[in-house]
């Protein structure tokens, strides 16, 4: 009867184990990261009795997770990724809606200063006109600065969420540790895995996956090393390491992230792919600071090409056209931090051909023999010399600015400094005259007929100023072209000299002194034509003329873009930036959900299994009690019987 009864007890701890374990499944159906767990049943150890060998029931050899570690591991890679690409296009978009926005985007203030400059140039004597023209140049400014002001708040509401994510990181690191700890505590007083506690604890590994991409290793004792970046292990067994957010060596209004090891911080910015933290650092430097620049570069290129234009005119009282904009051609670099602590040089970098300025960064390095300049959108050495002066000639007309030294005299090597020609103008723009008279619609000389032969068809264009200011002796100077036949004539008065016997060309450009000409028809001997200083600038519109002909004048990107072209592949370039990440995310998403019902078909609960497994083992357990009984009723019959 022993036997039986055995049997009977064993057979009903083993179905009530069962049925505790189903239950379990049930009751977490809805639990993030929770694996369906299952019984193993095995027969004990049967008994030889002499005719063959006699059952004594059943154990449960161990109660395991239905786990499949490479759809893990799919879902993983897939977390990383989908929150790269959503966080790209998350922030992305926000600088895509701002930048091509039609109303609070930049081609229509562009269009209505243009505009007020053609008004201007129809009214050259209006007061009125010239207000228009100056109230729609600040208009254009304001924009500028208000683009640039959204863009400065998108970069701060990266930093925050940088710092939001690595203090997660570090909290998900704390809790992949301590339930390091926990399991292999637990394991080491038993046979069996907690179950739970690793389902507990890959559900961390991924919600830290969704921050940033991580290696795992498993190891010998149960515990998990967590790896990111380069290697950089966040979490060692039951220890782990901590992110922070540090300062950028140029920028201390940049956060980016470091990794705490051994009482230092290393920047490991560079080196984090994945998740969000991944795709906040890809947006900061392939989107932010491209818009940055590209945006700053229309400020520069518009706001060169109108002064100088615009210097080569003369006011509504005669005087020579000041600056129109504020000048953005100057700008300071920034010294590494990590510099030498002796080093006290300040260096500057100059527009000086704004039609093939880039829209990048440079990195400025000494190496204590020679001077080096990277071009940071593309790591390209554009420079090399052993002085500043040397370089800077090198690379001024290659890449639109001359760098100088602005104070200091001790330089050591290793010094790096950040050259950014163009990332703060848009900030910076700003109309620089107040008085609508000063604007300078005229030009400062005008070339007229003198006297023509009676049978004359001669006439003269008014004359345009290629070069100088007006107050250039040259442009003040008389010039009389004499004609001495119908195919020559001579020149007095230029600051070149009295050219003589000149060959005549109808229609053909006339340069001296800085201006241009042309005279067309059929002249006589003896037809005189001047060039001299504009004495009436009032109903002068050619300097305004030569203004608004800048809108289609092309002005950047090697001379092939005018402004507006300059701003519109801006436009485009983010908006194909934006649109790549959102079919990234989506794209992902898709691969993320079939990822997650792959896992949820091997290792999720199914109700309907589970309620089968509940009537199974119940009806198990039942008739183990069943089993129970009988062998008690037989043993009170025997004890019945002997009484």
């Amino acid at each position: 009867m022993a036997g039986f009864l055995d049997i009977g007890i064993t057979a009903l701890l083993a179905n009530q184990r069962a049925l505790t374990t189903t239950s379990q499944n049930i009751a977490n159906v809805n639990t993030p990261g929770y694996s369906r767990q299952r019984v193993e049943f095995a027969t004990h150890p049967p008994q030889f009795v002499g005719v063959g060998f006699l059952g004594n029931g059943v154990q449960i050899t161990d109660i395991t997770r239905v786990y499949d570690q490479f759809q893990y591991d799919q879902i993983r890679s897939s977390t990383t990724a989908f929150n790269q690409q959503d966080t790209l296009f998350r922030f992305s978009s926000q600088v895509d809606n701002l930048l091509a926005n039609q109303d609070s985007g930049l081609q229509p203030v562009l269009n209505g200063m243009f505009s007020g400059i053609q008004d201007l140039a129809n009214n050259p004597a209006s007061i009125a006109s010239r207000d228009v023209m100056l109230s729609s140049a600040n208009d254009l400014t304001a924009r500028l600065q208000i683009l640039y002001d959204r863009l400065t708040g998108i970069h701060n509401s990266v930093s925050a969420e940088v710092t939001s994510a690595v203090n997660e990181v570090n909290s998900l690191a704390k809790g992949i540790a301590d339930l390091n700890n926990t399991i292999v505590t637990t394991s080491g007083n038993s046979s069996g895995e907690a179950n739970d506690l690793l389902d507990q604890r890959d559900e961390l590994i991924s919600r830290l996956s969704s921050l940033v991409a991580v290696d795992t290793v498993e190891q010998s004792d149960g515990t998990v090393n967590v790896y990111i970046g380069n290697g950089q292990a966040l979490v060692s067994g039951i220890d782990h390491q901590t992110l922070t957010t540090m300062r950028d060596e140029y920028d201390p209004s940049r956060l980016n992230v470091g990794f705490s090891f051994g009482g230092s911080t290393v920047d490991i910015s560079k080196q984090l792919t994945g998740g969000k933290l991944g795709g906040l650092l890809q947006f900061r430097s392939q989107v932010l600071d491209s818009s940055f620049n590209q945006l700053g570069r229309v400020a520069v290129g518009l706001t060169t090409t109108m002064n100088n234009q615009h210097q080569l005119g003369i006011d509504l009282n005669g005087n020579p056209g000041g600056l129109l904009f504020n000048d953005l051609s100057t700008t300071l670099s920034f010294a590494n931090a990590n510099n030498n602590a002796a080093t006290d040089v300040v260096y500057s970098a100059t527009v000086t051909d704004a039609g093939i300025l880039q829209a990048s960064d440079y990195e400025l390095s000494f190496d204590g023999a020679n001077y080096s300049l990277t071009r940071l959108s593309d790591s390209t050495v554009v420079g090399s010399a052993a002085s500043i002066a040397a370089l800077s000639t090198s690379v001024s007309g290659t890449e639109g600015f001359s760098l100088g030294l602005s104070s200091g005299a001790t330089v050591n090597a290793g010094d790096r400094f950040l050259i950014s020609p163009v990332h703060n103008a848009a900030g910076n723009a700003a109309v620089a005259i107040t008085d609508p008279r000063n604007i300078a619609a005229a030009a400062p000389i005008l070339a007229q007929a003198g006297s023509l032969g009676p049978n004359s068809t001669a006439a003269i264009a008014p004359g345009t100023v290629t070069s100088g200011p007006p107050t250039d002796p040259n442009l003040t100077q008389t010039v009389t072209i004499t004609f001495t036949g119908s195919g020559t004539f001579d020149v007095t008065g230029t600051g070149t000299g009295n050219p003589t016997g000149v060959a005549y060309t109808s229609g053909g450009d006339i340069s001296f002194n800085g201006w241009t000409t042309q005279i067309s028809g059929t002249p006589e001997a003896g037809d005189v034509f001047t060039i001299q200083v504009n004495s009436n600038p009032a109903g002068d519109n050619r300097n305004a003329l030569a203004m608004g002909a800048i809108q289609d004048l092309s002005a950047l990107e090697n001379n092939t873009l005018t402004i507006q072209e300059a701003f519109g592949r801006l436009v485009s370039s983010t908006g194909a930036q934006t649109r790549s990440a959102e079919f990234g995310a989506e794209a992902q998403s898709v691969l993320l959900e079939q990822a997650i019902n792959d896992r949820q078909s091997t290792s999720g609960v199914n109700l309907d299994e589970e309620a089968a497994n509940i009537l199974r083992f119940q009806q198990a357990y039942q008739a183990s009690s069943q089993i129970i009984s009988i062998s008690n009723s037989l043993f009170d019959s025997i004890l019945n019987a002997l009484r």
